[in-house]
């Protein structure tokens, strides 16, 4: 993993998201993005990739599957707390139209505003793709 020397974190464009590479998984994307959370002491209960679907490698996957956007959000659990997201999400046009990809569920409970920070964060971190 390519890391900034001073901090022994993952590269990051000058915009703040990840650098990604071409042969690079969802899974070590969201590796990476963990380590961002757990530097900045975001995660306070799970934060777990459904690895069924995060083998593939990002741009192929997107590619393949017709999908154009990363959505990052947070939702109210069903029992208690509430999840964040992570989604490939296809476009309007097509047979995959609106056809989502789970890709990770994390899990907070500090509060609806904590998970929100939590998926912006992610938004920031995966804007590249």
């Amino acid at each position: 993993m390519s890391t900034n020397s001073q901090t022994d974190l993952p590269e990051l464009w000058p915009s703040g998201s990840l650098k990604l590479t071409d042969d690079m998984t969802f899974l070590e994307a969201l590796r990476r993005v963990r380590v961002y959370l757990d530097h900045e002491d975001l995660i306070d209960e799970y934060f777990s990739p459904n690895e069924q679907f995060c083998q593939g490698k990002i741009f192929e996957t997107m590619e393949s599957g017709s999908y154009r956007w990363i959505a990052c959000f947070a939702v109210t659990g069903g029992s208690e707390g509430h999840y964040i997201h992570i989604d490939a999400v296809s476009g309007y046009d097509g047979d995959n139209a609106g056809v989502c990809l789970h890709l990770l569920t994390g899990k907070t409970f500090l509060g609806l505003d904590h998970a929100i920070k939590i998926a912006s964060r992610c938004t920031q971190l995966l804007a590249s793709i």
